[in-house]
């Protein structure tokens, strides 16, 4: 009995261990910008009022470099930039009539991102 479950195990191993994956060792990947998938499209329910749930859909749209350059909802938008590091800086949100209702700065402690300071065209809305 031994000597079949030693068997039964060891075969296990090699047929195990012989499974190929799904990539092939000899393909290379040249642009891994290119590879990636990028979330386009985010849809939220907010159930605030159970018997009436809102839904909400939101677009997203990226630069070549794959970072998150435009959030449109609801006929919202906002754009964010980036530094040469590639981190955010900015984020511009707009009202639906196409005017700046305010933006949002990022400042960072080394690659740690320290506040966010919104600031509004009325400075008693401003905030960190």
């Amino acid at each position: 009995m031994k000597k079949y479950f030693f068997l039964s195990l060891m075969s296990s191993v090699v047929i195990f261990n012989s499974c190929n994956s799904s990539t092939d060792e000899n393909e290379m990947i040249t642009d891994p910008v290119e590879q990636r998938i990028l979330l386009s499209k985010v849809t939220t329910v907010y159930y605030d009022n159970p018997a009436s749930p809102q839904t909400t859909v939101s677009t997203l749209e990226y630069n070549n470099q794959g970072q998150l350059t435009k959030t449109s909802t609801a006929g919202r938008n906002s754009f964010n930039e980036y530094d040469t590091a590639g981190k955010p800086i900015k984020t511009n949100y707009y009202k639906t009539d196409g005017t700046l209702e305010y933006y949002s700065l990022y400042t960072y402690n080394g690659e740690q991102l320290q506040n966010v300071k919104a600031i509004y065209s009325n400075s008693d809305f401003n905030r960190t």
